[in-house]
């Protein structure tokens, strides 16, 4: 029985050292040719996979928001135009700059006080105090709403500095609201010593209603405007027809229902200092 087993071992042994001999050894991989991802830069020589194919460089991130004193690129004869800078709140009124106003981003750090609740509803106010602050009137969101908790855009809110336009007009024909805003525009343009704000754009679309500034004109029939909503110097093309449209992805969605139809002037307004 013993030498029965033993030969049922070695048979095993036999066939066990007859296989290494006829099949192929399994293909191991070669790890030193897999480069090492965490001591790489950008730009390395070895930012390659083993097959050749590139690695990414970096990951992808979202696109963040525009700066709020960014501004689009100009032609030559665009830099003579008056384009003001646009600053943080916290910088204070300094007269020919606007002073940028949120109504989304942290509403308490941008001059609405107890109405910080309400700021998100409240475009036109802060359009009123963005376009205020350039003619150096230093009137915040809360300092209005505390003098009218209706927007009034014919208002000089208490300050006996100011006037409205006589352009100021409310509930227009958006063609009619057209023809004026071209006149406020040149009229903020031409007028001396910063003494005349940019218009306040306020419009309606897809069943919604916000405002603008307006503090530049471009090319053709595009102006250049400043929101409440995101911060940034935003490019609008307005039409005779006093249409608003964008080619900005991302911005006005809501009121032009994803660029399918334009929104429209409602009303204007302008204030300038007394002479």
């Amino acid at each position: 029985m013993k030498r029965r087993k033993i030969k049922i071992y070695i048979f095993t042994l036999l066939f066990f050292l007859l296989s290494l001999m006829f099949i192929s050894p399994l293909k191991r991989h070669d790890l030193s040719a897999v480069p090492d991802v965490s001591e790489m830069t950008e730009g390395d020589p070895k930012r390659e996979s083993p097959d050749k194919t590139p690695l990414p460089t970096q990951i992808p991130v979202e696109t963040p928001m525009p700066a709020i004193n960014s501004e689009p690129e100009m032609t030559p004869d665009r830099k003579e135009k008056k384009i003001p800078e646009v600053n943080a709140y916290n910088d204070g009124v300094s007269l020919g700059t606007v002073r940028y106003v949120s109504q989304l981003n942290e509403p308490e750090n941008n001059g609405w006080g107890k109405y910080a609740w309400k700021a998100g509803m409240e475009c036109t106010t802060a359009c009123i105090s963005m376009s205020l602050s350039y003619i150096g009137i230093d009137a915040s969101p809360e300092e209005i709403l505390d003098y009218s908790s209706q927007t009034v855009l014919a208002s000089t809110y208490g300050i006996d500095e100011i006037t409205a336009s006589d352009l100021t007009s409310i509930k227009l024909p958006a063609k009619d609201a057209f023809v004026k805003l071209m006149e406020m525009v040149e009229r903020y343009e031409s007028a001396e010593e910063n003494s005349m704000s940019p218009p306040l754009l306020y419009f309606s679309g897809n069943g919604h209603y916000h405002a603008f500034i307006v503090i530049g004109k471009g090319e053709d029939d595009q102006y250049l405007t400043t929101d409440p909503a995101l911060s940034g110097i935003h490019i609008v093309s307005i039409s005779e027809q006093g249409e608003i449209t964008t080619e900005e992805e991302g911005y006005l969605e809501r009121y032009t229902n994803n660029g399918a139809s334009p929104a429209v002037i409602n009303s204007i307004a302008q204030w300038q200092i007394k002479e």
